[in-house]
């Protein structure tokens, strides 16, 4: 008698299923060139961003109050008075910047000034406040 052939008995070897590390790796990169390039348009595209300018209202506002109270003979009311028409002049000037598209950041938020954006100087003159 001839012994059994182990080959033979041995169970037929099943097809893999799944998903191999080779297709997942294909797919990994695949996506991350799509984000990539995705990413990169984004930063590229050529939309228009709004400027931006710096003020220092808090300089401005110093400078209009000192103005105001080294007048002889003020009453407060007067200074009152001359307070909320700056308040009002300034909001006014503001409005004309946001008109235009600009961003105004008060500088005491602003992290850094860039040169060309603060515009402290220009908006104390159109208000008539002398920075010193």
């Amino acid at each position: 008698m001839n012994a059994p052939d182990p080959a033979q008995n041995a169970p037929a070897a099943e097809p893999r299923s799944g998903v191999s590390l080779i297709n997942v790796m294909i797919v990994a990169i695949a996506c991350s060139a799509i984000s990539g390039y995705a990413s990169w348009r984004l930063a590229t595209s050529s939309r228009a961003s709004s400027p931006v300018v710096i003020v220092d209202t808090e300089k401005i506002a110093k400078a209009q109050i000192d103005q105001t109270l080294s007048k002889p003979g003020i009453t407060q009311e007067q200074a009152a008075a001359a307070g909320q028409q700056f308040i009002r002049a300034l909001n006014a000037e503001l409005i004309r910047y946001s008109d235009a598209g600009v961003v105004v950041l008060n500088a005491s938020v602003a992290l850094n000034r860039p040169a060309g954006v603060d515009a402290t100087r220009e908006i104390a003159a159109a208000l008539g406040v002398d920075l010193k």
